[in-house]
């Protein structure tokens, strides 16, 4: 698939956010002026969780009736290691029929809470992740919709945890093992969620006008010459990690997604 392929808002905003966290959503009046408050911020895209039984399907519907793209992640306590059930892909085909494009099987796989019992090893295990994302991927694409690549949270170069080591091995491991059917899955519908977080990785200039460039700007640049996102990858452009191993690897562009994180104000803004 081109970029220009994948649904996008008509007003082509890329502002969202993501639901509330939880897998039950509100009805009803509720429903409605929740919705008005995000048509009233101007938001375009919504993030939300689904328990795998539909729990999201009348959030969803309601949304794209106000022309709201929704992006559902098939919610599963402690998914890795693992691939989505019979449940869950039928859910996902009826979000699909209602006109629900955008999926997240994934969440984090760099995080020991992710992982069921003793299966946590140091490193995140990327080759099993990947060789499970590659499974739930064929199944959401051969159902019509698309699949993110999952998001990771931010943790640089941490010896246990790091996203970018672990972008690198599952990145590898993807071309190595599975050229073909990885290039397959991201030339029909796999996109790239990201959690990217300022954190305090931000400055403000002399005309008053906020820069979110790090490691690019020029405070840490002058404290660590030469820095580069493949060395810390805790700002708001952290998904330039993925993005340049996919082009190294596959010679693709695809879309890429915050599903979490973004700019939090301190109190007082």
């Amino acid at each position: 698939m081109n970029l220009a392929d994948f649904p996008r808002p008509a007003n082509k905003s890329h502002r969202g956010i993501h639901w509330s966290p939880g897998v039950f959503h509100p009805d009803g009046s509720s429903l409605d002026w929740w919705i008005n408050e995000l048509l009233d911020m101007g938001l375009c895209w919504v993030k939300l969780l689904d328990d795998g039984g539909g729990s999201s399907k009348h959030v969803c519907r309601k949304l794209l009736d106000r022309n709201i793209i929704p992006i559902v992640r098939i919610y599963r306590g402690r998914p890795n290691p693992g691939h989505l059930s019979e449940r869950d892909l039928a859910t996902i085909a009826d979000l699909v029929e209602i006109g629900v494009r955008y999926f997240e099987p994934n969440n984090e796989p760099n995080l020991p809470v992710e992982w069921k019992g003793s299966e946590w090893q140091p490193g995140g295990r990327p080759e099993v992740v990947m060789e499970h994302w590659l499974q739930d991927a064929r199944a959401i694409i051969a159902l019509g919709g698309y699949p993110a690549f999952p998001a990771l949270a931010q943790s640089g170069q941490h010896p246990e945890h790091g996203s970018i080591r672990w972008y690198i091995n599952a990145f590898r491991w993807l071309d190595e093992q599975s050229h073909a059917e990885a290039l397959d899955v991201f030339s029909n519908g796999a996109w790239i969620a990201a959690h990217d977080g300022v954190l305090n990785h931000c400055y403000k200039d002399d005309d008053g006008q906020w820069h979110f460039e790090y490691p690019y700007d020029p405070i840490c640049q002058a404290d660590q010459p030469g820095k580069t996102i493949m060395e810390d990858d805790n700002s708001l452009i952290g998904h330039r990690v993925p993005v340049q191993l996919l082009e190294e690897h596959f010679g693709l562009q695809v879309p890429v997604m915050s599903t979490e994180g973004g700019v939090f104000a301190p109190e007082g803004g």
